[in-house]
């Protein structure tokens, strides 16, 4: 069954955007199965999307506003984590974690930049069965 393309059927999800904008880290919201969650972040990037496109036809006669064809919710990510016996759908503001800008012309001469190797996360395969409610 596809999505719903109505603003008024994300009422919740907008909800739930504007308190994790209001709230300097984000928010998270706990859930009893993984499957609820990740549905839920299905309905919450809907809702991101319906709100660009609306923004795109609001906008449409000044292209250059800055919310043309984009939404304010656009500054979130959405992350799903499990802890405490529950599943996480954390929306957090999207923030870089550097803690140093250096132009690459003030780098020491004598500075030794190596490459990083890729960390590789395997995940034991999970059983589920059809009485599972996290698929």
């Amino acid at each position: 069954m596809p999505t719903s393309t109505s603003r008024l059927s994300y009422s919740d999800c907008f909800d739930y955007l504007d308190q994790a904008l209001a709230d300097p880290k984000g928010l998270a919201m706990a859930f009893e199965f993984s499957g609820d969650a990740r549905q839920f972040r299905l309905r919450m990037n809907a809702a991101r999307k319906i709100d660009r496109e609306d923004n795109a036809e609001t906008y449409a006669e000044t292209p250059e506003h800055p919310l043309f064809g984009r939404s304010m919710y656009d500054g979130l990510q959405l992350k799903i984590r499990d802890g405490d016996g529950a599943t996480y759908l954390i929306i957090e503001k999207v923030s870089s974690k550097v803690i140093q800008v250096i132009g690459l012309s003030e780098l020491p001469e004598d500075l030794v930049l190596r490459p990083i190797e890729q960390e590789t996360f395997v995940k034991p395969k999970e059983v589920l069965t059809l009485t599972d409610r996290r698929f």
